[in-house]
């Protein structure tokens, strides 16, 4: 599992350490695809993604040394909006208190269609600015590492 509490590992069979390179970090959403269907009425678009909201995109090496500390801490995600067309579905994130999320606007994205990249919800958010709000909607989210080799 690319996921990893720090950002060193040990390679199979090797005693030294070896440097991974931090892709991303991000919060693992610990909801499944059942809850948006429970809370949203939107149609899921073919290619689910509702897995994770990104802090950082190819952080530094400060900012890994600063959240390494924090791998595996929960964080309480509140919904505060949502956008959906024929392309993407997006959840809008609160600012998360304690945690520099990179991203102007954070977020979780649902779905997409063929041909759509989940980079896309930047773009929607950026466009469209405030989202109507979803009342009192939480998720929870797990601090980790996507490590590139």
């Amino acid at each position: 599992d690319p996921r990893i509490g720090c950002a060193w590992s040990l390679s199979p069979g090797k005693k030294r350490k070896s440097k991974m390179t931090v892709g991303f970090i991000a919060l693992e959403i610990q909801e499944n695809i059942a809850w948006i269907k429970d809370n949203f009425d939107f149609p899921l678009l073919e290619n689910e993604q509702f897995h994770h909201l990104t802090v950082a995109f190819k952080p530094s090496d400060e900012l890994i040394q600063e959240l390494t500390p924090k791998i595996g801490t929960a964080y309480t995600l509140k919904v505060t909006g949502y956008y959906s067309d024929n392309d993407i579905n997006v959840l809008s994130i609160e600012d998360i208190p304690g945690l520099p999320i990179q991203n102007i606007h954070p977020h979780v994205t649902v779905s997409c269609a063929p041909g759509i990249k989940p980079v896309h919800s930047n773009d929607v958010l950026r466009e469209h600015g405030t989202l109507p709000t979803c009342d009192n909607l939480t998720l929870t989210g797990k601090l980790y590492f996507q490590n590139w080799n």
